[in-house]
């Protein structure tokens, strides 16, 4: 793929990736007492053995009858990768917007967005009745919706795939890291790494912004 000069936007995901150690899911499940079941459908799903609707679907029940201010207050203490802030705030000083894309719910990547300002967020919509939670979902999200995510922000904004950038970890991760101008696996699986431009691990990046020098030498 042939890229315009320069960068013009960079597509991070979430679990993984800004959240370390965790996930979105497995983090609110050790909240509501479904740990167990929740690391068991992350590991099916990581095998590739299940959809993220299966996963969304079992947890949605969880959540049912529970405000989704009292869900979004659990991620207060989430464990996140240093620099976030200074890496976003970094790329745009470079031109590059930044984009939250994940899978994991809507109002978890609101949150994330709320504090960092990404310029848009993608996920999986939980029902809602009156501010709490179903146990329905209103849309599914999966790896392919990721990437139809960033292609619909990129035509608005009369941007080309080939300028943008991924950062990511995992199987949601791999259409939009086979679309895009210049991709890196942090702390990665291995179809993740076998897929990027670039495999960085935090013994050699544990802060994000390092990620900014990687993007400079290919511009």
């Amino acid at each position: 793929m042939t890229r315009a000069d320069g960068w013009r936007l960079a597509c991070f995901d979430l679990d993984g990736t800004l959240v370390r150690g965790t996930s979105v899911s497995q983090h609110l499940a050790d909240r509501v007492g479904s740990s167990e079941e929740m690391a068991e459908l992350e590991r099916r799903y990581t095998a590739g053995e299940i959809s993220n609707s299966v996963v969304a679907e079992q947890q949605a029940r969880a959540y049912a009858g529970m405000p989704i201010s009292e869900i979004v207050a659990m991620l207060a203490d989430i464990p996140c990768i240093e620099g976030i802030d200074t890496t976003i705030a970094a790329l745009r000083e470079r031109g590059i917007e930044s984009l939250l894309c994940t899978v994991t719910w809507t109002f978890a990547a609101r949150e994330f967005g709320r504090r960092h300002g990404f310029a848009a967020v993608s996920g999986t919509e939980i029902a809602l009745e009156d501010g709490v939670p179903t146990g329905a979902i209103d849309r599914h999200f999966d790896e392919w919706d990721k990437l139809a995510f960033v292609e619909s922000y990129c035509e608005e904004n009369s941007i080309s795939l080939s300028e943008c950038i991924a950062i990511g970890d995992s199987r949601s991760d791999l259409p939009l890291f086979q679309a895009v101008g210049f991709s890196v696996a942090l702390n990665a699986t291995a179809e993740a790494r076998a897929a990027a431009t670039v495999v960085l691990d935090t013994e050699t990046l544990v802060d994000l912004l390092g990620v900014v020098p990687w993007v400079e030498r290919e511009t």
